[in-house]
């Protein structure tokens, strides 16, 4: 007689972290950051068969798995780092999201490198699972992407191309007629709220010279006039607008920024103000090495992403260090440049931070 016992069998955590690993992504060679976005990805794909669904109920469903594989208590860290993995899924264009915090998986395509390499990117909600076990052997998983190398994968699930700047959603205008448009757009009359909120304008031609971005915003502007790039906490988000002010008093503001919009806006302005912010450069071992301590867009996140590494430090924000193969040095560099920064070689004096 065979007893239940005896039909059990001690398994590891690697043991169990690599079958998860094969039946997500068909494969066991993947970082923890991208078995968690294919996990995300299967979850969103399966709760939107009928209607895009809250994203409380994905990540509830995401934080049910994550909590027990990752050994931890702290539920509110965890759900803060779910929710950093699904903002960058829609950061990438895996995720759209829609009005009234719904959520749906963004159409399938490929992301043409150009002739950087052989590499594609495959961006869009479809989870890796769904695709055929020969198919999901060209994929490789860096992170939150997805890279395919050739096109075979392409032609037999015949996917649309697209282009790498069209898919990053860098402007086609430059940053100065682009910052003009902005800032000259048609604004309403301006009700103060009564909600204690303080509304703060980003002021580089007050910061010091090469500061952070995040330490050009001013909360007092009695002597102020013109048009400001503004900053609102509103619910617990942060708001940007354009106002208009007259000696210190909001007289007008326009609609809400789109994403990204007021970080571009944000180099505008120090452009405006002869005072950028400093990019360190430098190039050795067969790499471009790029050292950052104010965000870039989100266009421009995205194709850094696509184009290299992110080496950010455990415990704080910034620096952020983009690293990059020399063979992508000229469209990385197009991209800082366009953003009218302060390029500085490693070794050179800089402004403070």
């Amino acid at each position: 007689m065979t007893t239940l016992g005896s039909q059990l069998r001690v398994v590891s955590s690697e043991q169990i972290e690599r079958e998860i690993a094969i039946d997500l992504i068909g494969c066991d060679r993947a970082d923890s950051v991208a078995l968690d976005c294919a996990r995300a990805r299967t979850i969103l794909w399966a709760l939107s068969r009928a209607n895009p669904p809250h994203i409380l109920s994905v990540m509830n469903m995401l934080l049910d798995r994550a909590i027990p594989l990752a050994g931890s208590s702290d539920e509110p860290a965890e759900r803060r780092r779910i929710r950093g993995l699904l903002d960058e899924l829609v950061e990438i264009g895996d995720v759209i999201e829609l009005p009234g915090g719904r959520w749906h998986p963004a159409a399938v395509r490929e992301v043409d490198l150009g002739k950087l390499d052989d590499h594609r990117l495959l961006i869009g909600g479809v989870p890796t699972t769904a695709l055929p076990a020969d198919l999901r052997a060209e994929i490789d998983h860096d992170g939150p992407f997805r890279r395919v190398r050739g096109d075979r994968l392409r032609r037999a699930l015949a996917l649309p191309t697209e282009q790498l700047d069209s898919w990053a959603g860098v402007p086609i205008a430059n940053l100065t007629d682009w910052a003009e448009r902005i800032l000259s757009s048609k604004l309403s009359p301006y009700t103060e709220a009564q909600d204690g909120n303080v509304m703060r304008i980003y002021a580089p031609h007050n910061a010091w010279r090469g500061s952070q971005q995040t330490k050009r915003w001013q909360d007092r502007f009695e002597s102020a006039t013109g048009r400001f790039l503004a900053e609102k906490s509103h619910f617990g988000t942060t708001e940007y607008r354009v106002i208009d002010v007259r000696s210190g008093r909001v007289e007008q503001s326009g609609a809400i920024l789109l994403p990204g919009e007021a970080r571009r806006l944000m180099y505008a302005l120090d452009l405006r103000a002869a005072n950028p912010v400093d990019v360190i450069y430098e190039r050795t071992d067969g790499l471009l090495s790029l050292t950052l301590w104010s965000e870039i867009p989100r266009s421009e996140r995205r194709l850094f992403g696509a184009l290299g590494t992110l080496v950010a430090p455990r415990e704080r924000y910034y620096p952020r260090r983009w690293r990059f193969a020399l063979s992508r040095d000229a469209i990385v560099m197009k991209h800082i440049q366009a953003l009218g920064v302060r390029l500085v070689a490693t070794g050179q004096g800089r402004a403070g931070h």
